[in-house]
């Protein structure tokens, strides 16, 4: 496989990826979901923390991407509120932030798989999601 390969594999990945997508900001929340639309995962919108809980209880998600800077309830306190759930299937969980003052060992501390920084890529996400759905998943 030739390294110009790699984000197309990365991206079929994503066939079958049930993807919740969380972000108060509407301007990048719609165009990131159509990507990942685009390459195959079906995707869940929430703009906010509360809304996304509430989906996470309700139905089934492979992948949890959330940024982690909004009003309400953070991306920090909707992964542990999710982490604490048992009726909640347990998603991968991927954070994703324009903000570098919380460091990476707090965010995976709190029940993140993987921290992201903006703008985020969608072959960097793409290939994210692919290595953590590889990945065996230990009991939470």
């Amino acid at each position: 496989m030739t390294q110009a390969d790699a984000p197309t594999q990365a991206m079929g990945g994503l066939q079958g990826a049930h993807v919740l997508l969380v972000d108060d900001c509407v301007d990048a929340l719609m165009p990131l979901a159509a990507l990942l639309e685009m390459i195959g995962a079906e995707v869940d919108t929430a703009d906010n923390g509360h809304t996304a809980l509430q989906r996470l209880r309700q139905g089934h998600f492979d992948v949890l991407v959330s940024d982690l800077r909004m009003p309400g309830m953070s991306g920090v306190e909707l992964v542990k509120a999710m982490r604490a759930d048992r009726e909640v299937d347990q998603p991968v969980a991927i954070a994703y932030t324009g903000f570098t003052s919380m460091a990476t060992r707090e965010v995976v501390d709190a029940g993140f798989d993987a921290v992201l920084t903006k703008p985020l890529g969608i072959d960097q996400l793409a290939a994210t999601i692919t290595r953590l759905r590889a990945r065996p998943q230990a009991p939470r």
